[in-house]
């Protein structure tokens, strides 16, 4: 992967997170209400929704989806822990309690991020190639 891809992804992923927390700030309590049927539903749509958000990487040649996944992640992964760190300030509508959840529900995206990476980065006849950086 080029410098120019890394810097778009790292900066996609800025931007995807900003929007998420942004989103999350303003909606917090309709997103995260806390109860099971509703935290059950936003684990589901969680899944379509990234999908979505993933558009872009669909134009990514196999072999760089892992590498842009994971180049994507990684600045929501480091600034969600700021935010993690600071859930009464920055989400003054949610209960303390609900930053379990909060966390939880980041780990699921983060990780459908990292799983689309993988599982969409091989090719028939090369499954390994995408993991291992090697073709076949």
């Amino acid at each position: 992967m080029r410098t120019r891809e890394v810097r778009f992804w790292a900066l996609y992923g800025v931007l995807v997170w900003l929007l998420a927390t942004v989103a999350v700030r303003m909606l917090g309590p309709w997103l995260l209400p806390g109860t099971a049927a509703a935290t059950a539903v936003l684990f589901v749509v969680t899944v379509p929704a990234l999908w979505v958000v993933l558009a872009p990487a669909y134009r990514t040649p196999r072999a760089e989806r892992l590498p842009a996944a994971a180049v994507a992640a990684l600045p929501g992964l480091l600034l969600d822990v700021v935010a993690v760190l600071g859930f009464a300030w920055l989400f003054p509508a949610l209960p303390a309690g609900r930053a379990a959840l909060y966390g939880a529900w980041l780990l699921w995206a983060y990780g459908l991020v990292l799983a689309w990476g993988l599982l969409l980065g091989r090719s028939a006849g090369n499954e390994g190639a995408a993991v291992h950086g090697t073709r076949a």
